[in-house]
């Protein structure tokens, strides 16, 4: 049996010396926070250390225990730069966990699910700029701009002033439209970029 802290050295020296080969976009870092669920292996350990199946009802749920991976990357070279993985789901908090990792003058991209407040303030104090894919229900701006043909940006604002942009871009492919949140400079606010940036996340 070989200790998990084997690997644990390996990955911190595969990414610190990938900190060598960083690259920038337009002088920013470019960063994606994603979560990954992963099934286990229903080991005496494993129980022990408090993970267990997923409920798929109010009085059952899956055999095989469940972990929950939030993951930092660099989206530019597709290297690891931190992640956290837990027994519960808790995808918001695991982020706020990650932003530590983060340096000034970066962007993080984020899927719908991370959709917060909380996070986007953090962003704000931290001096990082985020890019977040919103759900239709997210807040009555988002609501407003989705139900809104002719409307393709819109804005909010956070306690202390802070403002957060609205863009609706058209997916291509499916046709979907999608509305993101960011706080990006305005030479970074426009609508090719914005999707640009959030395909960017996809590899």
């Amino acid at each position: 049996k070989i200790s998990y802290l084997f690997f644990k050295d390996c990955f911190d020296k595969l990414t610190e010396k990938a900190e060598d080969y960083t690259y920038t976009v337009g002088g920013l870092r470019i960063y994606a926070i994603d979560g990954q669920q992963w099934i286990l292996a229903r080991t005496k350990d494993i129980v022990a250390h408090g993970f267990n199946g997923r409920a798929v009802g109010d009085y059952l749920e899956t055999y095989l225990p469940r972990g929950y991976l939030t993951h930092l990357y660099d989206v530019v070279t597709g290297v690891s730069r931190a992640f956290t993985f837990n027994p519960r789901l808790n995808e918001h908090a695991d982020a706020r966990t990650l932003l530590k990792y983060i340096e000034q003058k970066s962007l993080v991209i984020y899927d719908r699910l991370f959709f917060s407040y909380r996070l986007m303030t953090m962003h704000f104090e931290a001096g990082h700029y985020f890019l977040i894919r919103c759900k239709r229900d997210a807040n009555n701006a988002v609501k407003a701009l989705y139900n809104t043909p002719s409307k393709k940006t819109s804005s909010f604002t956070l306690e202390n002033g802070r403002r957060v942009f609205l863009f609706k871009v058209r997916n291509p492919r499916s046709k979907e439209w999608m509305v993101f949140a960011t706080n990006l400079p305005k030479p970074w606010r426009e609508l090719h970029t914005i999707a640009t940036l959030y395909r960017a996340r996809w590899e």
